[in-house]
């Protein structure tokens, strides 16, 4: 089992030992030679607000029941079901993003700020 954690995006799926390769930029989906050095990229499409995956290995990908070539793209929605080879994984959006977090901070400050006030009424 892995758990990822995607902090940067593009992401680029690998062949290299499952998980982290040492590089923040990439996930390593294993070692077996259907895998391509490069098979899949996962990143954010500023324009349509959402996660696509570009399929870039020889022997495709799978995504929600629907085949992928190389070449192809395919947009991501919440507990999207990969294939990459006989790697297999779902694709979980964020509870809260790390933007909605520093809103919550600035939403803190400014609470304690009208409290800081002294009590005048």
């Amino acid at each position: 089992d892995l758990d990822l954690l995607v902090t940067v995006l593009p992401l680029k799926f690998t062949r290299d030992v499952l998980g982290a390769t040492g590089r923040e930029d990439e996930c390593g989906l294993g070692v077996h030679k259907t895998i391509s050095k490069l098979h899949a990229t996962l990143s954010w499409n500023a324009s349509d607000a959402a996660y696509d995956i570009r399929c870039d290995g020889r022997n495709g990908m799978v995504v929600d029941g629907k085949p992928y070539l190389k070449g192809d793209t395919a947009r991501l929605k919440a507990r999207s079901a990969v294939r990459i080879c006989n790697t297999c994984f779902y694709f979980l959006l964020p509870l809260k993003t790390l933007e909605d977090d520093d809103n919550d901070d600035d939403e803190d400050d400014e609470a304690g700020a009208d409290d800081a006030g002294g009590g005048e009424e």
